[in-house]
């Protein structure tokens, strides 16, 4: 994981021991980041080691929040700080991961592809990038409705 200073250009290594990060979000506050990646160094899929990293900006401790997941791809802070939606796009689902714990409940599952995560503005409501569309999920409800469908 790499830093780039967008006033000099300069990049400053930040990381290591990710391997094949995809998705990265800042915490509140500034000073660290969560990341999901493939798994240890050596691992060569990521179907059933995926994880979810707690990275110290300052430092680049590494720190596991949680692991075993299949394809763990993007992921967004909801606003309370506490838990993040992620993408757990091996088995088609939208996670939340409680960041304290790694506890996790399912959101929405049976998705094709999912790919990204943004939560719509009031926290209710999350959209996702799937083959072809856009799901909306209510947070509450656990529900997914096509919002753009046929995008080919």
């Amino acid at each position: 994981m790499m830093r780039l200073d967008l006033s000099t250009g300069a990049i400053t290594r930040l990381v290591t021991g990710l391997n094949y990060p995809k998705g990265i979000a800042i915490e509140s506050g500034g000073t660290s980041a969560v990341v999901t990646d493939c798994g240890p160094a050596g691992t060569n899929t990521c179907t059933s080691t995926s994880r979810l990293l707690r990275v110290n900006l300052g430092t680049g401790a590494l720190s596991q929040v949680a692991s075993g997941y299949n394809t763990l791809d993007a992921i967004t802070i909801e606003s309370s700080g506490a838990t993040a939606l992620v993408v757990e796009q091996g088995a088609g689902r939208i996670l939340r991961i409680d960041l304290a714990s790694g506890a996790f409940n399912i959101m929405a599952s049976g998705l094709s592809n999912p790919r990204q995560v943004f939560v719509e503005a009031g926290g209710g409501t999350a959209l996702t990038a799937v083959d072809n569309g856009i799901m909306r999920i209510d947070l509450t409800t656990k529900t997914a409705t096509p919002v753009v469908s046929s995008l080919n």
